[in-house]
């Protein structure tokens, strides 16, 4: 769960470390060079566990944190480098660690673990070049956008996350933006190549019972990301959630977009941002909002609940 002021300062106590002083330890401590490799395992992880929370990202800037992951990469240690790119990984969605990642050699660094025995180091490091590759030059990026797809899409790696329960869903914006389906269907089974690229429970209505005039374009992606924030928020998507709770059909469940809240947490999520969710779960493509909307409303909702 992402902190705040508020929060930090109720789980540090009275007597407890701040958190600056914490992290700064845990890099005192990796710098000592009678410290063991194990150990040093344990504090890049520790490192990285931090990174996911926007809370801590200036925190690792002013420490230097994320250009200790980066050297981490050059270590002959495997585990050391899987620890040190999930931390990559989980800082780049920031704008500001994504290009100090870049400035520092971050994406050769990050092409170099592609190939790596490890798998986790691997989804790693498509996952973190996949923030990055809009912040190096144009031919640069052409050869990181071949690279992504083509470890993407190993047999092996893919399999790996299936096994770890991972969703699959395709980008409709890249890949059919636009596209008229009437014209489409003419040489190419739509519905088998739904089913086989997106996982049900996160399938927009329009993949399911086309209307007989159809464009798929970003907001086909809009209601997967609405599905997909619903279960970071619950557990379980919204319609396996609606078929726990009255049965029936998963394809009937969401194409008449049944959506229901289940109880909890405490304190509960606010109104606005179950309302966030039901926006992005329009039934009809065209009244969803864009990825521009959400990006502004997401924008709101964080200065709104930051403080």
């Amino acid at each position: 769960m992402f902190t705040n002021d508020k929060r930090q300062a109720e789980r540090t106590g009275k007597y407890g470390t701040p958190r600056p002083q914490h992290l700064q330890q845990l890099i005192t401590q990796f710098q000592n060079s009678t410290i063991s490799n194990e150990s040093k395992e344990k504090i890049v992880a520790n490192l990285a566990n931090f990174s996911y929370d926007p809370y801590n990202y200036a925190i690792l800037r002013d420490l230097n944190v994320l250009e200790l992951f980066i050297d981490c990469l050059t270590e002959p240690n495997e585990r050391l480098i899987e620890f040190a790119v999930g931390g990559i990984c989980n800082a780049v969605a920031d704008p500001q660690n994504a290009q100090i990642v870049c400035d520092c050699g971050g994406v050769a660094a990050l092409i170099d673990c592609l190939s790596s025995p490890v798998r986790n180091t691997v989804k790693y490091a498509i996952a973190g070049l996949y923030y990055l590759v809009d912040l190096v030059d144009l031919k640069e990026k052409e050869n990181v956008v071949d690279l992504i797809s083509k470890y993407s899409q190993l047999v092996d790696i893919y399999d790996d996350f299936v096994g770890l329960g991972c969703l699959k869903l395709w980008d409709f914006c890249g890949k059919f933006d636009g596209v008229d389906l009437v014209d489409f269907f003419v040489n190419f089974d739509f519905w088998e190549w739904a089913a086989e690229h997106c996982s049900a429970p996160f399938r927009a209505p329009e993949l399911w019972d086309c209307p007989s005039q159809c464009n798929i374009d970003e907001r086909t992606d809009i209601w997967s990301l609405g599905c997909t924030l619903y279960a970071i928020m619950y557990g379980v998507s919204p319609f396996e959630y609606a078929l726990g709770e009255s049965g029936g059909s998963l394809q009937l469940a969401i194409v008449n977009v049944q959506i229901k809240w289940p109880a909890g947490p405490k304190p509960p999520y606010p109104d606005t941002l179950h309302q966030f969710v039901t926006w992005m779960l329009q039934p009809q493509a065209a009244v969803r909002p864009r990825i521009d909307d959400i990006i502004i409303h997401v924008d709101k909702l964080i200065s709104k609940y930051s403080d």
